[in-house]
């Protein structure tokens, strides 16, 4: 008989860790009380599992939760400008969370949330966990009723994440997603080498909102080293493909990790600060897409908002 998947149950000091793990080193761990973060997910290549995330180690990090590491920034990613937005020609204020760059609100409602348990199934080639996490009166500023889950799977041919965002209410509402991961292969950051399935980002002004403007992203049409490069940019991808692919090749490990998005038009890159891993965010819109509309999807009552993405993991 084959071996299976099985579930693990951890904590880091009072935080409860879940974790899905194969016997061949195959894993993905969530905390389901902070947002469903992905703590880690590990994947096989060259024979052995490897660690694909930048995680939250500490009781002290996970409190303070500063650079959202592998939040799901539900239901808008990014900023909104100073929090303010119009909708259904009613004005709402979102509480400022980010003081820099001018004040705005960011990452969403849902990274600090309590997320439940919706359905686990365990088997010798697949495993598959969701989680759910209700917002029946919404937030302040955002007044809509909805209810999220997030569809884990893990198989030989990788990670897989499911999102889906269901309208509760009565009225359409405004509704945008993205996923914060902080990638790595082992080797420093700097060595790695980038390709980008874009070279077209968003001009932004002195607050990091966009300004409605284009410029070129050049030098990772193929993969070249990210080196001492600091990256801090919004790409919008083409529409001529439902699927887009970004890069993340180690020479040094002799891996390529390769991140995946399903009808999901925008990434954001950013190199952290302190240099250990590469946030490579799809978004299902821009920033301040409450706002501009870049991207932004307008869910009527009873619908569903999907978005998929996810990792494999190959020898180079």
């Amino acid at each position: 008989m084959k071996p299976r998947f099985q579930l693990q149950t951890h904590s880091i000091g009072p935080y409860p860790l879940i974790e899905v793990r194969h016997p061949d080193g195959r894993s993905v761990s969530v905390l389901p009380t902070v947002g469903a973060a992905i703590h880690q997910i590990q994947l096989t290549a060259n024979g052995k599992p490897h660690k694909l995330l930048v995680p939250m180690r500490t009781p002290i990090e996970i409190e303070r939760n500063r650079w959202a590491k592998s939040a799901h920034l539900i239901p808008f990613p990014n900023r909104i400008h100073r929090g303010r937005y119009a909708f259904a020609e009613e004005s709402h204020q979102l509480p400022i969370n980010f003081r820099p760059n001018g004040g705005h609100a960011i990452h969403g409602f849902l990274m600090n949330r309590t997320w439940e348990i919706a359905r686990q199934d365990l088997a010798a080639d697949e495993a598959v966990l969701s989680l759910s996490c209700q917002a029946p009166d919404g937030h302040p500023g955002f007044p809509f009723a909805y209810h999220a889950t997030i569809t884990l799977s893990l198989n030989e041919q990788g990670f897989r994440m499911e999102t889906r965002i269901r309208n509760d209410g009565s009225s359409d509402m405004p509704v945008g997603w993205g996923w914060h991961p902080y990638f790595r292969t082992g080797s420093k950051i700097d060595t790695l080498e980038l390709e980008l399935p874009s070279d077209r980002k968003l001009t932004v002004d002195e607050w990091m909102i966009p300004t409605g403007a284009y410029e070129a992203f050049p030098g990772f049409e193929q993969p070249a080293p990210i080196g001492e490069r600091f990256l801090d940019a919004c790409l919008e991808l083409p529409t001529s493909c439902q699927r887009h692919e970004t890069h993340l090749l180690d020479r040094n490990q002799g891996l390529k990790l390769s991140i995946w998005q399903d009808g999901v038009r925008y990434l954001q890159v950013f190199t952290h600060p302190q240099r250990h891993g590469i946030a490579l965010e799809p978004m299902s819109c821009a920033p301040d897409a409450f706002n501009n509309r870049l991207g932004l999807r307008i869910l009527p009552a009873g619908d569903d908002f999907v978005a998929n993405c996810g990792l494999s993991l190959s020898s180079l």
